[in-house]
């Protein structure tokens, strides 16, 4: 049972679990860090930016980052021209997407994305459970269970999803097991990765 607890957030249970190792998990964390409340991360994928390995189909973001903007790229200035590097406020972690693009296109590729989102993670010390998975009922509290076997069909269980996803311990929902429902407070990633950064800002799910 070794394999349960080397790794970061072993099973048990979380005042909020934050599930997915995307974009948006990944802004969520940062945030969720920063402010100092305290959270699990877990992912089915075995690396952040599992997602891009996927999607999009067409192999290139619509969003654009422009490394030769006329503006230095750890200032806000740059934000304006890079919509796929995560943000911060520490310079370090700013406009890493430039950094590792070759330059061919305004249109970071897949690859490209996921290697600025593993970049970002290791600079800023995030930890993700990796090959995990959530279970229970959000009225009652979020659990960290065991870890999905490589290579094993995931399972269908109320919490489990492959969107990113925050359960508050608290949230309360219409139907168990149904995160999606109104009156819901769990939140999907449904817009930009901002959206992270906004939901730990203005303290939406009751953090």
């Amino acid at each position: 049972m070794a394999h349960l607890t080397d790794k970061p957030f072993p099973p048990g249970r979380y005042p909020l679990v934050v599930v997915g190792s995307g974009p948006g998990a990944m802004q969520l964390t940062y945030c969720l860090g920063r402010l100092g409340v305290e959270h699990a991360v877990i992912s089915a994928d075995d690396a952040p930016g599992g997602m891009f390995r996927r999607w999009p189909i067409f192999q290139r973001m619509l969003s654009w980052t422009k490394p030769f903007a006329n503006h230095e790229k750890a200032t806000r200035a740059y934000e304006r021209f890079d919509w796929n590097s995560l943000l911060s406020d520490d310079e370090q972690l700013r406009a890493i997407m430039p950094s590792v693009m070759d330059g061919t296109s305004y249109f970071p590729s897949r690859p490209e994305m996921e290697k600025g989102l593993t970049t970002f993670a290791q600079k800023a010390g995030l930890r993700v459970r990796h090959a995990g998975r959530a279970s229970g009922d959000p009225r009652r509290g979020a659990r960290v269970a065991g870890s999905q076997p490589s290579g094993s069909r995931p399972t269908r269980e109320p919490l489990r999803h492959r969107r990113d996803v925050a359960l508050p311990a608290d949230a309360p929902s219409r139907h168990a097991g149904s995160p999606g429902a109104p009156g819901s407070r769990v939140h999907r990633r449904s817009e930009p990765h901002r959206y992270g950064l906004a939901l730990a800002r203005n303290g939406h799910g009751r953090l």
